[in-house]
C-alpha cells in the first residue's frame, strides 16, 4: 500500500527526542527517497527532508568526541545535507523565502564550529 510519510517523519522525530540518531537518519533518509519519488528532485518538501538530515546529523555529531572521526564525518554529513537542503529551497521556492535562510544559518553555525577544532 501507499507509504504514510508523516508517519515515518513521526517517527523519526520521536527518534531524535529520544537520541536514536542512527534509526532517526535511516527513516529520514526513506523519507527523503519517497519526497524525491513522488516529487521530483526540486520540491519544498525534499528541501525539508535534507534539512531533516542535516539537523540528524549535527546533533550526532555533538554527541560524538571532539575532532574524532566520527564527530567530523558526522559534521561533514549535516553540512552537506544542509547545503542541499538551501539549494532545493533557493530553487523551488525563492532565494528569499524563509527556509533558504534558516539551512543557511545552520551552515554558517557549523563553519563556524569546525573552525574552532582547527586552532
Amino acid at each position: 500500500g501507499d507509504v504514510n510519510i508523516d508517519e515515518w517523519n513521526q517517527l523519526a522525530m520521536k527518534d531524535v527526542a529520544d537520541g536514536q540518531y542512527e534509526s532517526a537518519i535511516m527513516r529520514f533518509s526513506r523519507v527523503l527517497e519517497w519526497q524525491k519519488a513522488q516529487h521530483g528532485n526540486l520540491h519544498p518538501a525534499v528541501a525539508s527532508a535534507f534539512h531533516n538530515l542535516g539537523t540528524v546529523h549535527a546533533k550526532l555529531a555533538s554527541t560524538l568526541p571532539d575532532g574524532s572521526v566520527g564527530e567530523q564525518q558526522a559534521h561533514q554529513l549535516a553540512l552537506q545535507h544542509f547545503q542541499a537542503a538551501a539549494r532545493t529551497a533557493r530553487d523551488s521556492l525563492s532565494p528569499e523565502h524563509p527556509n533558504v535562510a534558516v539551512s543557511l544559518v545552520r551552515i554558517g553555525f557549523l563553519l563556524l564550529q569546525s573552525k574552532q577544532y582547527e586552532n
